[in-house]
């Protein structure tokens, strides 16, 4: 009995000794890209060497917008991939972390039978009677069509497809979204000849987003992804993943202090 008693203290001593550490839990980061799209493998590729770089194993998940945003403030999502930079004055224990990833186009997209073109920004509904749909969760959208719009003509879809299905079939006039999450789409089968890039309203600039519990992480995040910016790892990782049609890669470099926030005030 002694004998195992000893034998059993010796594995347990092993187990906790500096040599065999604990590794940590994964950690959990929501992607808000469509699964497969190249937006989502090229933040994948982001996120996947970021967190090599910090040894913690690293677990992607794809929610609905609004749905992500419970469960990151509830604190069962350690992370988002991207989110403005306003996201952090609405959900306080959610942490910006101040390296800018990239810039996107907020567009409207109508069908192709409607000839309507937007040059005003958000201010072009305005005293319109267009019917328009935004991806639910989608703050920046949200907060901006609200003051233009009155309730009665706007709608939630959760879905990137969902909304421009919606105009695709007459349902709405427009469906507002940012063009990184819509380009895979619009050269469908399903989609193309049907739906039209409408106008540019807004830019906003995207940043990752951690749940406060993490808070001590911060710092290491941050060091490291402004390594990589400055390795030049990002732009390698766009190039890559939207090749042959890298325009959306132009909007990488957004360190001006002017960058950071969008248009909502």
């Amino acid at each position: 009995m002694l004998f195992i008693w000893s034998s059993l203290l010796t594995i347990q001593l092993a187990s906790a000794s500096p040599s065999n550490p604990a590794k940590p839990d994964p950690f959990v980061m929501y992607s808000n890209q469509v699964e497969d799209s190249s937006a989502s493998q090229w933040l994948t590729a982001i996120y996947k060497e970021l967190f090599k770089r910090l040894d913690i194993p690293l677990v992607i998940t794809y929610l609905p917008e609004a749905r992500a945003t419970k469960k990151a403030v509830a604190g069962s999502i350690d992370g988002q991939f991207g989110r403005v930079y306003e996201y952090q004055d609405n959900f306080p224990n959610q942490i910006r972390i101040d390296v800018p990833l990239y810039k996107i186009n907020i567009n409207a997209y109508s069908h192709t039978s409607n000839s309507t073109t937007l040059n005003s920004g958000w201010a072009s509904f305005k005293n319109t009677n267009y019917t328009v749909v935004y991806k639910r969760g989608a703050l920046i959208n949200k907060l901006n069509l609200e003051k233009v719009l009155p309730v009665s003509k706007l709608g939630t879809v959760t879905s990137i497809r969902q909304g421009l299905l919606k105009v695709k079939y007459g349902r709405v006039d427009m469906f507002v979204q940012a063009d990184i999450g819509v380009r895979h789409l619009l050269n469908s089968e399903e989609f193309k000849g049907h739906i039209m890039d409408s106008g540019n309203l807004d830019s906003v600039t995207i940043y990752p987003y951690i749940h406060s519990k993490h808070r001590a992480l911060a710092d290491e995040l941050t060091a490291h992804l402004r390594a990589m910016k400055d390795e030049g790892l990002l732009m390698h990782y766009c190039l890559d993943a939207f090749s042959p049609d890298t325009s959306l890669c132009e909007g990488l470099n957004v360190d001006s202090e002017e960058d950071k926030k969008s248009s909502y005030k």
